[in-house]
């Protein structure tokens, strides 16, 4: 099954005119698309972060791929863009760490995963997780409403996924997706936007399966290691959104969620532990 909803929604004539240009950063400018999205994907995973020349290969990656994949863009301000995003601090747990300081052996790109839902329903799962969550937790209320069968989220049998980038800093890892959506009319990328960005999407739940399979991962890889000591969560990246030079209270762009190891293993568990 599908997990999360569509990536990259397109945002309508509507939504793109009640964005004032002098409020865009380079990317917000571009125009919205399910194509700019795998773009945007398929460049981030064959781009080297830590380049001296990331903008110069971001630039020649952009002229070829586009060849292929015609987006209504100049491939120089791509280019420039994503080079400002691989700037931007993290935050969270991160501080001010950014992509562009996170080297091809620190990274797995795509990591490609099964997961065996064994039967369950959405209903069940979430209302393992609203039960274990804090009130306080961004993602409660969604989680709550799943439970009740107020949003209908169809799971079944066996779910192939694809996390787009795991990442280790300092012996910690994270695991990110990028999302290209537009998201509120005013361009910025706050926290409470991004919250209901990934509501309406449902990508809490994506999430959430994405932590359980790569702590499975970890597990297997490292089996002495305890990958509750080493994960710092996920982070939702809406590149539209991230810049350089901000304030680490402030953080645009970057949503991160951190489910205790309580909620992970109960969903685990729900799912069959030691399952493949």
């Amino acid at each position: 099954p599908v997990i999360g909803g569509l990536d990259e929604p397109g945002a309508t004539n509507e939504e793109e005119s009640l964005v004032e240009l002098n409020q865009m950063t380079t990317l917000q400018a571009i125009p919205g698309s399910a194509a700019f999205g795998t773009l945007v994907h398929s460049l981030l995973e064959h781009l080297d972060f830590t380049s001296s020349s990331v903008e110069d290969d971001l630039s020649e990656l952009c002229y070829e791929y586009m060849q292929y994949q015609p987006i209504d863009c100049d491939p120089g301000v791509l280019a420039q863009g994503l080079s400002a995003m691989l700037k931007a601090p993290l935050g969270g747990p991160l501080g001010d760490v950014n992509l562009a300081s996170i080297s091809r052996n620190n990274r797995l790109d795509e990591l490609d995963f099964l997961l065996p839902l064994s039967g369950s329903s959405a209903e069940a799962v979430a209302g393992v997780v609203a039960s274990r969550l804090p009130a306080d937790d961004p993602f409660w209320p969604w989680f709550q409403q799943v439970a009740g069968g107020g949003v209908t989220v169809p799971i079944t049998g066996m779910l192939t996924g694809s996390i787009d980038l795991v990442a280790r800093v300092n012996g910690s890892y994270f695991i990110a997706d990028y999302k290209t959506n537009r998201i509120g009319n005013d361009a910025r990328f706050t926290r409470d936007e991004m919250t209901n960005e990934m509501n309406h999407h449902g990508y809490p739940l994506q999430a959430l399966l994405y932590l359980v399979a790569f702590r499975r991962f970890l597990r297997r890889r490292h089996p002495a290691l305890n990958p509750d000591d080493v994960l710092h969560g996920a982070a939702y990246l809406f590149v539209r959104g991230m810049v350089p030079s901000q304030p680490l209270d402030d953080i645009r762009g970057v949503m991160w969620w951190q489910p205790t190891a309580d909620v992970l293993d109960a969903v685990d568990e729900l799912f069959g532990q030691g399952k493949s």
